[in-house]
């Protein structure tokens, strides 16, 4: 028997043309979920962190993105509650990305609607100091009343559930992102060798300052090597990065890129030969798993989300707070046989290929059913 279309919208700070982990993530989802038949909008605000006003209204791949102004913060960002009302109003489920103020205008709200409600927690906002305070107020007094209205509740690691572990863990499941299907590259690209790449946006918590470290290191015995940083400077401190790498030798060595286009992002996944992060913090890291993906040795800091999918047949979990031991590791990358790196690449490329939008989002289309058909079996 044919399941009926579901009705989903997908509310979030940005989507498309703004670049960001979470800002692919609803657009993707809303693509796929399209593609696969069903009737798909996103609401989002109507500029990027920094840019020009975008248009109302746009339609893409069979999903229509609405757009409209903001108020509040730019760490709590509110959405006019009448405007997200009355774009929510015929929907089944709203899918709502990140913690904050969607979250809490949707659950103040949940009376005056008929779908149910289910978020993506998308890493939340503790993985930094920066307004500890404010984080510390919000988690303890209004966080646990928004988080009890989700019908449902989904991280995208375990490393993530473990961010949340002081509120309520029913109605939760663990669900990573995915990658696009250009992402997953056939056969395995032939590598720049001591291509070394880093590719996220900069800030504290990606300790990019200790891949300058131990670059500037493995380098001396390496002079061939190179490290790619590749990624918007999110937090202004690319300026100090870049004067860490010239004070540690690594002018021509040590590259900035800045902010990258998707094909470019694709190209120098391709290319490099190395995939490295000395992240503190990841929601779950999708740009490992692209690297994966795109046939890369992957050398990634021992953070619960990367061990979750990080075994010796795939890649290297190694301390980036100890750079000898990342010189180390690096080495022992470099002294491969070549036999062993084809069967380690062969092994993280497999595993990646299970990360496709197209299955996860089934398993997502699977739990909205099963959150739908709960509510109409207590109804009855």
């Amino acid at each position: 028997m044919k399941k009926s279309p579901i009705k989903i919208l997908h509310v979030g700070n940005h989507t498309l043309p703004c670049i960001g982990g979470v800002e692919s993530v609803i657009w993707q989802s809303a693509k796929e979920q399209a593609r696969q038949g069903h009737h798909v909008e996103i609401l989002v605000f109507n500029t990027c962190t920094r840019g020009n006003i975008l248009p109302a209204r746009e339609e893409k791949d069979g999903v229509v993105i609405h757009r409209i102004p903001q108020k509040g913060f730019s760490f709590y960002r509110i959405p006019p509650e009448d405007e997200l009302l009355r774009f929510a109003q015929d929907k089944d489920v709203i899918h709502i990305h990140g913690v904050g103020a969607w979250m809490d205008a949707l659950a103040k709200r949940k009376k005056q609607l008929k779908a149910k409600l289910v978020l993506t927690t998308h890493g939340g906002f503790f993985h930094t100091r920066k307004r500890g305070v404010l984080k510390w107020i919000y988690s303890k007094f209004f966080l646990p009343s928004s988080w009890n209205a989700m019908d449902g509740i989904l991280y995208v690691s375990e490393g993530d559930r473990e961010q949340f572990n002081f509120l309520p863990q029913e109605k939760t499941i663990v669900l990573p992102n995915g990658i696009e299907k250009q992402s997953i590259a056939t056969p395995l690209p032939k590598k720049k060798p001591h291509t070394f790449l880093f590719l996220g946006r900069l800030s504290k918590n990606k300790r990019v300052d200790r891949l300058i470290d131990a670059f500037a290191e493995y380098s001396q015995t390496n002079m061939k090597a190179k490290l790619l940083i590749a990624g918007q400077d999110w937090e202004g401190i690319q300026h100090e990065l870049e004067a860490r790498a010239r004070q540690k030798g690594g002018d021509g060595k040590i590259l900035f890129l800045g902010s990258v286009s998707d094909d470019q992002r694709l190209s120098l996944l391709k290319e490099s030969s190395v995939f490295v992060s000395a992240s503190e913090y990841e929601g779950f890291g999708i740009s490992a798993i692209e690297a994966m993906a795109n046939g890369c040795m992957v050398c990634l800091n021992t953070i619960p989300s990367f061990s979750s999918f990080i075994t010796k047949e795939r890649g290297f979990l190694v301390d980036y707070a100890d750079t000898h031991a990342v010189v180390r590791t690096w080495k022992e990358i470099e002294n491969m046989d070549e036999k062993q790196k084809i069967i380690q690449r062969k092994n993280a490329k497999k595993f990646a290929k299970t990360f496709g939008w197209n299955i996860i989002v089934k398993k997502q289309l699977e739990w909205y059913r099963s959150i739908l058909n709960h509510t109409r079996e207590k109804n009855n």
